[in-house]
């Protein structure tokens, strides 16, 4: 009955790193979905995708099944005091290694099976049983917030998402002061600037205003992935400025654009903004933007837009 999130066992413990950087948004949602049951799901779908995946999956269920089931087991207090770690995966890791050990022959895969444990949450290269772990946790995660948020419909990013939309939400945001540092998005010339770290904030209040649990949202690892996908819907709408491609539509979105920001006294700032052209808003919007800019103190204050190097 332990719960599918990590908790702390010693009052002045840090919490579970990959705990902090993964579904932060409905961990206490989580926290009502025991272990057992969030790795059930996990093993259920994760035969689910080696169907899909292999042509034999037969030969390769045995490593899936075995992933699947120790990929959390480091979540439990017990075996977090033992192994006297508090990263769940390495410990989860720990915990199959010492069961293979007590094998006299374990299976070949062995070793890779304890290593795709220990890494499940860290970023870079990955092989497909790895991608198959966390494809199949992900999904998990999805099942278990839908059955904690009745109403909401699961759906995927390119389904639930409308630049028009999302451009009507931004609009009375740009140049607005009330944020305070927390600012949305300034325009400058003929361009309104959007702090992509604000993106997902405001992709997430429209998921919010349609009751949707969206897969690719509830996991702050894919952070990236999501933003970057945002910028290649609006790119192939011709939305944003790409004073560099002559043909914005045909570009593939690879890396985040990183702007410096001058400020009229001198001093500058670097940011990762998204670049939409002002032609994407109404004229009521565009007016609205000019009317606060010229009582914005970060908008009036600013001399140059520059990319970064």
């Amino acid at each position: 009955n332990y719960p599918s999130v990590g908790i702390k066992i010693k009052q002045d413990e840090l919490p579970d790193e990959t705990d902090a950087k993964g579904y932060s948004l409905y961990k206490n949602l989580l926290s009502q979905i025991t272990l057992k049951e969030h790795t059930a799901h996990v093993v259920r779908f994760s035969i689910d995708l080696a169907k899909t995946n292999f042509q034999s999956p037969e030969t390769h269920i045995p490593k899936i099944l075995t992933v699947a089931l120790y990929h959390d087991l480091g979540k439990i207090p017990d075996f977090k005091l033992v192994f006297n770690n508090q990263v769940h995966p390495f410990v989860s890791g720990d915990i199959l290694s010492q069961v293979a050990k007590k094998n006299e022959n374990p299976p070949f895969w062995i070793d890779e099976a304890i290593q795709i444990v220990k890494e499940h949450h860290l970023p870079g290269e990955q092989n497909i049983y790895k991608k198959i772990l966390r494809e199949a946790d992900k999904k998990a995660r999805t099942l278990e917030i839908s059955t904690k948020l009745s109403g909401f419909a699961i759906k995927n990013l390119e389904d639930w998402f409308s630049p028009e939309e999302f451009l009507r939400k931004l609009a009375p945001l740009v140049n607005d002061d009330r944020f305070g540092n927390k600012w949305y998005a300034f325009s400058f010339k003929n361009v309104v600037f959007l702090r992509l770290d604000r993106l997902l904030d405001l992709l997430d209040q429209i998921r919010q205003e349609k009751q949707i649990i969206s897969p690719e949202l509830l996991s702050e690892e894919d952070r990236d992935k999501v933003i970057i996908k945002i910028v290649q819907i609006l790119v192939d709408k011709d939305l944003l400025v790409l004073p560099s491609q002559k043909h914005p539509q045909t570009k593939i979105i690879k890396k985040l654009p990183k702007f410096t920001v001058i400020l009229r006294d001198g001093k500058s700032f670097s940011l990762y903004l998204l670049p939409i052209k002002i032609t994407a808003f109404t004229k009521e919007e565009i007016e609205s933007m000019e009317k606060k800019k010229a009582i914005s103190t970060l908008s009036s204050s600013i001399a140059e837009v520059k990319l970064s190097n």
